[in-house]
């Protein structure tokens, strides 16, 4: 049990050791088909959980094990288990415990980050949408004089979407790490760390933009799919499982990429509490349970902190807030490409539900 009073994702001690002298008798060359064959199969679990609005929510439980994971790594430089889908991690319980425990968990996991994740996305996503429908209707019903509504409805929108953009990956990493939901709107200590990187956090718009690019490239490429002669046949065939392998295909990229944000965020925003204790930042006393419990090596240093400088703090750790223009701009072309309804604006994949379509 961790200090959150939940199962986290680390080995526990004994059972990390006896991993460790198994997997050290085993050849070295065993060992590494072994790493291997468990990565290949746990992502193709992944792949297919993706293929799902259900199965998204359980993968979404999965990432945020993962980033549990990556960030008490940082602090701890323990050694860890990667997430299992299905069974417990201790070998304790009943039989049912043991064979479905981990799969219970990334449902319970998903289905409170996706609920938290909603009040925290939907205003920014329901305004950009009632920019498009009002911009639409504009159009075809000629009503000039409300031109502006749409236009000004947009800008809100994704200024809103970039704000949150900044915000959200140190937020959510915060919440996967100590399960505790109120600290996805604990928005003063969230900018204080997101303020501890302000170049390193130039990453986050960058990977998040490929991974939008990626997401439009799914979506918006149906649109030309049955033009193109080496496609032809296969949706004339069976349009329905033509649309099913198109979105399992791309979930592979999908996947990799969601994988890479997720762990960038976590592990910028676990250095970023190092950081704030070492500046003397941030007080021990500011943190979660969970966090003082595995950062309890560097809290001698954090008994009192320094004026933290509210407006200053704000601009280190708002000032990339225009790099998130691109993933927006791609939603957009997406949409006008090939328009998915209210969903598509709703639920982009690498801010909420993984799943595509």
């Amino acid at each position: 049990m961790s200090a959150t009073g939940r199962e986290n994702t680390i080995v526990p001690q004994g059972s990390r050791e006896a991993y460790d002298r198994r997997m050290q008798r085993a050849p070295r060359v065993a060992r590494a088909f072994l790493s291997a064959l468990t990565a290949i199969v746990r992502f193709a679990i992944a792949l297919i959980m993706a293929q799902s609005v259900v199965g998204a929510i359980v993968l979404l439980g999965y990432v945020y094990r993962r980033m549990q994971n990556h960030a008490i790594a940082v602090w701890t430089g323990e050694r860890f288990q990667a997430p299992k889908w299905l069974f417990a991690l201790e070998s304790d319980g009943g039989f049912f415990h043991r064979h479905t425990a981990s799969l219970w968990l990334h449902l319970r996991t998903g289905v409170a980050a996706s609920l938290s994740l909603a009040v925290l996305t939907l205003p920014s996503a329901v305004t950009i949408a009632l920019s498009w429908y009002t911009g639409w209707n504009n159009s075809f019903y000629k009503g000039y004089e409300y031109a502006l509504v749409g236009s000004l409805l947009g800008v809100l929108g994704i200024g809103l979407g970039m704000l949150l953009m900044t915000y959200l990956p140190y937020a959510q990493a915060r919440h996967a790490t100590t399960g505790e939901w109120r600290l996805l709107f604990s928005w003063r200590q969230n900018l204080q760390l997101i303020s501890m990187h302000p170049f390193a956090n130039l990453a986050l718009p960058i990977i998040y933009f490929a991974t939008g690019l990626l997401v439009a490239g799914a979506r918006g490429l149906l649109t030309f799919a049955p033009q193109w002669r080496a496609l032809q046949g296969a949706v004339e065939a069976d349009p329905g499982q033509f649309l099913t392998n198109w979105y399992f295909y791309w979930s592979v990229p999908f996947i990799l990429l969601l994988f890479v944000a997720k762990r960038v965020g976590a592990r910028l925003y676990a250095s970023a509490i190092i950081k704030g204790l070492q500046n003397r930042r941030i007080a021990h006393g500011e943190l979660h349970d969970a966090e003082r419990y595995y950062i309890r090596g560097a809290l001698a240093i954090a008994d009192t902190t320094k004026p933290s400088g509210g407006f200053a703090t704000l601009i280190r750790a708002l000032w990339p807030v225009l790099l998130w223009l691109p993933l927006f701009a791609a939603l957009y072309i997406q949409q006008f490409i090939h328009f998915i309804g209210a969903w598509g604006w709703l639920n982009h994949p690498i801010v909420w539900l993984p799943v595509l379509f």
